[in-house]
């Protein structure tokens, strides 16, 4: 049923010593790319006032304010694509996979429907 087959030790000892390749462990986005995270907001915050600050004095310097009203109209866009892309159901990014109840954790239709179908199979079973 593997659609890869299983490294041996010699070749895995190999992988790791001569080329220097492990195997991949899953890992947490840095603080300042969660948006459940506080320095993911300052982070914004910083970027909006930079944004402002710029958008203010780009025609004393007579420079276009286009690049400063984009960035500030992407700060709550992204903000927004960030929380769609953590609630997601299926993981995408470094992160490990969801189990199934973290999975209906957000769906709670999934999960009703999910306690109805077992508890349909389980009276079929008896």
């Amino acid at each position: 049923n593997n659609l890869h087959p299983t490294i041996s030790d010699e070749r895995r000892e190999y992988l790791e010593k001569e080329c220097g390749l492990t195997p991949y462990q899953p890992h947490a986005p840095p603080n300042w790319a969660d948006p459940d995270h506080p320095s993911y907001h300052l982070f914004s915050a910083a970027i909006l006032g930079a944004s402002f600050a710029g958008r203010w004095y780009a025609p004393k310097i007579g420079v276009t304010r286009m690049p400063f009203t984009a960035s500030i109209l992407l700060v709550p866009i992204f903000y927004l694509l960030a929380i769609n892309h953590k609630e997601k159901r299926f993981a995408y990014s470094a992160e490990g996979r969801r189990s199934l109840d973290q999975n209906l954790e957000f769906y709670p239709i999934t999960r009703r429907a999910f306690n109805k179908a077992k508890a349909i199979r389980e009276q079929e079973l008896q």
